[in-house]
């Protein structure tokens, strides 16, 4: 293809992603995203709790089990308030988590 016909289309691509590299996950005006962080994550389903590791992406919380399997977890909000109680919900299994940070203080 030449340049002419795939600048419209990479200018497109650019502007969708602008607004995604705006928003991080912050605490007390500190931004998060990209850091792992120790955590201890509760499930609701099964009310156990889990040693892991979160790293924040915007909405998104990707968490580390100690078997090494990675799971997905989606915020309402970027700005954390209480990292000892951050709601999170994964949508591929249709419940609720809760995290404590144990990292952040």
């Amino acid at each position: 293809m030449p340049i002419r016909e795939t600048a419209p289309i990479a200018v497109g691509l650019a502007l969708l992603m602008m607004p995604r590299l705006g928003r991080a996950a912050v605490y007390n005006g500190q931004k998060l995203d990209g850091q792992s962080i120790p955590a201890v994550a509760f499930s609701e389903k099964n009310t156990k709790t889990y040693q892991v590791s979160v790293l924040f992406s915007g909405t998104d919380a990707l968490i580390t089990f100690p078997s090494r399997r990675t799971v997905t977890f989606s915020m309402d909000t970027e700005t954390i308030t209480d990292p000892h109680h951050i709601r999170v919900y994964n949508y591929d299994k249709d419940t609720y988590w809760d995290l404590d940070v144990v990292g952040l203080h």
